[in-house]
């Protein structure tokens, strides 16, 4: 699902996917219409360069760089890309903190355990999904279709994005199989969200029987995004969501 897929609707409304990592910092040239030939970063009426980087109180007309990303984030973000290109348990713990760039007691003081960390990787790409969603569906609370739709069409943009990897959720229940799990509980979270979302858009049309509806939507959602994975294609999950239409308009099989 986006990060594969969203997992809201209209009353919540964009799993999870998820990614995250920016680290870009300012870039600096010569100032408009100086006519000495200064090297990027001079400070106008200075005859020699300085390199990026200085003070904030130079005459440069620079802003201050960005703040550096924590150690927490940096490791969610190595992680976010390792586990989405590689798999979960394929990873190990040292290849996400040499990725990040950060110290290994960083790890443990921030989430204690790579379980842990998988489980807050999670938690934060559900919280991205939703927030896609959000934006998605906003302005259709009167159009419970084009809601379902746009958790499909957010699911083909997220396959795409992230290279055909499948639902980043349902990956993750694969490797962590345990029902007591705390991984298990946010793809339970998060399924449950979308399942909801998909109810809630067929008892505003009318539909006679929603509950049973949604479920199978969100089955031909996991199927679209299987599907998606193994052709390496947005065209499944295309599809997917003219099936889901059809279900959702009481046409499917007519």
């Amino acid at each position: 699902m986006p990060s594969s897929g969203p997992s809201s609707g209209p009353s919540s409304g964009p799993s999870s996917g998820p990614s995250s990592g920016p680290s870009s910092g300012p870039s600096s040239g010569p100032s408009p219409g100086s006519s000495s030939g200064r090297s990027p970063g001079s400070s106008p009426g200075s005859s020699s360069g300085r390199s990026p980087g200085s003070s904030p109180g130079s005459s440069s007309g620079r802003s201050p760089a960005a703040p550096a990303t924590g150690p927490a984030e940096r490791l969610l973000d190595a992680a976010a890309r390792l586990f989405d290109r590689e798999g979960i348990r394929a990873v190990g713990i040292d290849r996400v903190i040499a990725t990040a760039g950060v110290a290994r007691a960083s790890l443990y003081t921030h989430f204690g355990s790579k379980d842990a960390l998988v489980t807050a990787y999670l938690e934060r790409a559900d919280r991205e999904d939703l927030q896609r969603l959000r934006r998605a569906v906003r302005g259709l609370g009167d159009d419970p279709l084009g809601r379902i739709r746009a958790a499909f069409d957010l699911a083909s943009s997220a396959a795409r994005r992230r290279g055909y990897r499948g639902c980043r959720y349902l990956n993750a229940a694969t490797e962590f199989p345990e029902p007591g799990s705390p991984v298990a509980a946010v793809v339970a979270e998060h399924r449950a969200r979308q399942r909801t979302a998909f109810r809630d858009a067929l008892v505003q049309l009318g539909h006679p029987d929603p509950d049973e509806t949604a479920a199978r939507i969100q089955l031909v959602y996991d199927g679209g995004l299987a599907g998606s994975k193994a052709e390496r294609s947005a065209e499944p999950i295309t599809r997917a969501a003219a099936l889901a239409e059809a279900l959702a308009a009481g046409t499917a099989g007519r």
